[in-house]
């Protein structure tokens, strides 16, 4: 039944059942609410149009967008106080992966967002789930929350910025069907906003593990990365290249003794050609040439320890 009535308010939307007189533009910016090249019939459009309703004041009321096929992209509706703009709200209908999605986005005055959902479907039409978002007075996004069929919330995320405006943190958290916390992450970024550390924690508060990064000073990639496995007993370190290709990877015990290494190399066009193994002891145990490039890295990438 969801997924019928899903459907009818979908094909609802994608259709212009609107008589409302507008003007019609071949050319616009619905980020600035503004549009050039007038046009005196929909046939003259170039790429999709814009079809442009004022107040008497020639203040923008509502702009319908739409594709080179005459469908509904995007519904904006706004709200006017005399000379003021006082809301905005924008729905945009768009396809990713082959699923249908609407976005609903409200603005308050100044061109600010302020909160935002986004709605996802199935490839069946099918309601499959629902993003809740809250931007700060700057526009941020701050808070981000999940839900699925019967509004469960499955998920929601905190966001924190420093006092020049740049991402400092964020806490995620995920819930189980009736709605107790299962676990939960925290993520830490540097200045120039490139994860530095992220931890993973039950309930509780007990650690399951973390990751570390460290970037390059002046070429800013990835290093280095340090990962702590609780359950497994393990610490891993892995350096990269420039490229992004593993050089050296070491195996570890939580007293950081050498359990495993093994070391990587590449050709000049960044293919992997060689692997070498390595004992506790730091001993070469082996060497291995992929007789498949291909299927040699991708066994590497999903390596089980």
């Amino acid at each position: 039944m969801i997924r019928y009535f899903c459907l009818l308010a979908v094909v609802f939307v994608l259709s212009d059942c609107s008589l409302s007189k507008g003007v019609l533009y071949d050319d616009g910016d619905l980020k600035t609410v503004s549009f050039t090249k007038k046009i005196a019939s929909k046939k003259l459009a170039h790429n999709g149009y814009y079809k442009v309703v004022e107040n008497k004041n020639g203040q923008i009321l509502s702009v319908k967008e739409y594709d080179a096929k005459n469908r509904v992209r995007s519904r904006t509706t706004q709200k006017w106080k005399k000379e003021a703009l006082t809301s905005r709200r924008i729905e945009s209908f768009f396809l990713t992966g082959g699923k249908q999605a609407i976005k609903i986005s409200r603005f308050k005055y100044g061109g600010k967002k302020t909160s935002e959902t986004q709605i996802w479907y199935n490839r069946n039409g099918s309601f499959e789930s629902r993003d809740e978002l809250e931007f700060d007075g700057d526009g941020r996004e701050i808070v981000k929350e999940t839900f699925t069929i019967g509004r469960v919330l499955t998920s929601s995320k905190e966001i924190f910025y420093d006092y020049e405006g740049r991402l400092d943190k964020e806490k995620r958290y995920y819930f189980n069907k009736d709605g107790d916390v299962l676990d939960y992450w925290t993520t830490i970024y540097d200045n120039r906003e490139h994860i530095i550390n992220e931890e993973h924690y039950l309930p509780n508060g007990t650690l399951v593990a973390f990751y570390r990064y460290t970037y390059n000073p002046t070429n800013d990639y990835k290093e280095m990365e340090e990962v702590l496995d609780v359950e497994l007993n393990r610490f891993i370190i892995r350096y990269f290249n420039s490229q992004g290709s593993v050089l050296k990877e070491e195996i570890r015990n939580r007293q950081m003794q050498l359990k495993k290494k093994y070391e990587f190399e590449y050709n000049d066009e960044g293919d992997l050609v060689l692997e070498k193994s390595f004992d506790a002891a730091g001993k070469l145990v082996s060497k291995r040439k992929p007789k498949n490039e291909l299927n040699f890295r991708g066994l590497h990438l999903v390596r089980k320890y």
